[in-house]
């Protein structure tokens, strides 16, 4: 999204992030003749990467799920789009894991794509 603010039930963790990203989620829209479609946003993440603190080498394992609710509406060639709900965070890292459920809410804009197979 263009817009995505986190809110965490840590205070601290609180983030911010403007700018765009590369995700990909399930939508389930519900087809209704008003202005605005609603939908539910699903996601599954999943990954690991490596990182060195203190001269030594971490490994981080992390599960995220997502689920909301969102809207978007015709704006030209684009659509624009309002998302809110939380994301299930599971990290384990050297024997331990920390879960958190943050709460986000997402606006952006999406493109239309056609994807046509040639026979």
């Amino acid at each position: 999204g263009l817009f995505n603010l986190n809110f965490h039930l840590e205070p601290q963790m609180t983030d911010v992030r403007l700018g765009t990203g590369l995700s990909s989620d399930l939508l389930f829209f519900v087809p209704l003749d008003m202005p605005v479609t609603p939908y539910l946003v699903t996601g599954l993440l999943a990954g690991f990467y490596t990182y060195e603190s203190m001269g030594d080498d971490v490994s981080v394992t992390y599960l995220d799920l997502k689920i909301g609710l969102g809207g978007q509406t015709d704006i030209g060639p684009v659509f624009g789009y309002l998302e809110l709900g939380t994301n299930f965070s599971l990290t384990m890292s050297e024997g331990s894991s920390h879960s958190d459920f943050p709460i986000f809410a997402q606006l952006g804009i999406r493109r239309p794509f056609s994807f046509k197979i040639k026979r």
